[in-house]
């Protein structure tokens, strides 16, 4: 089974503490959201995961192996990554954008396989892309471009998917939408490590949550187990009201703590 795991993972630069000994583990099955303050070092530790900062201390490792020695092109076909900041070196049609994410089975722009195709038009159907796969992504606004980038990381079906704020700058709609195919990538058997600011969604679709506070994990556990309002004043400093129903929880900011 593919797993992905942060082993008491530091981090300095500059003489500042960016992580310290940091433990997270994913592997397939689960859905795990990590919540914090700006600052808190939740990019940082994606980033150590895929092998994309050099840690000062611990390992970050894939399967085993330290993330950093894993090859490019093999760590593509375990995991797909979604980082923060998301540029295209130059304007291309959504259709190839998406096809990016093939690229790591040996795929190539104009030379897909039956198989390739059917996994970028399977992608591009999911997150409601049909009526624009051939337009140019120069042409987007943000939360379709965002659109685009998460059907190109479902459109490579690795097992693990990771993913720095996926729902940002999405109307809520389509933030209901990729919610819910990161519940469903995982109830089909993916694992997702997924930084979001939205408590309320975080706690209806993650099986676990990961709490930083300056560069450490503050808490960690089921929603349940967690999700109360001195963590959020713990976490966040601010008041809030936190209510449960039918339809799971719902986190209602009061002011500052």
């Amino acid at each position: 089974m593919t797993s992905l795991i942060a082993n008491k993972v530091s981090i300095d630069v500059a003489g500042a503490s960016i992580l310290r000994d940091v433990t997270v583990s994913l592997q397939p099955g689960e859905l795990v959201a990590i919540l914090g303050p700006n600052g808190a070092g939740k990019t940082s530790l994606l980033r150590a995961l895929m092998g994309l900062t050099k840690t000062s201390g611990g390992s970050a490792e894939l399967n085993r192996v330290a993330c950093h020695k894993v090859a490019p092109q093999d760590r593509a076909k375990l995991i797909s990554y979604l980082p923060q900041r998301r540029p295209l070196a130059w304007p291309n049609r959504v259709i190839d954008v998406v096809a990016l994410g093939r690229f790591a089975h040996g795929a190539a722009l104009g030379q897909l396989s039956p198989e390739d195709t059917l996994a970028v038009s399977d992608a591009i159907n999911t997150c409601d892309l049909n009526k624009l796969a051939e337009r140019s992504t120069a042409t987007l606004s943000g939360g379709e471009l965002a659109r685009v980038h998460f059907a190109r990381a479902i459109a490579s079906k690795t097992p693990l998917l990771v993913a720095d704020e996926p729902v940002a700058e999405l109307d809520p709609r389509h933030q209901v939408r990729i919610s819910d195919l990161l519940r469903k990538y995982v109830d089909n058997g993916g694992g997702a490590l997924v930084v979001l600011h939205d408590i309320t969604l975080a706690a209806r679709i993650a099986d676990r949550l990961v709490w930083m506070k300056n560069g450490s994990i503050f808490a960690e556990g089921t929603p349940i187990e967690t999700l109360t309002s001195q963590m959020i004043k713990d976490v966040f400093g601010v008041q809030a009201y936190i209510g449960n129903d039918k339809h799971g929880f719902d986190v209602r900011i009061e002011g500052a703590a």
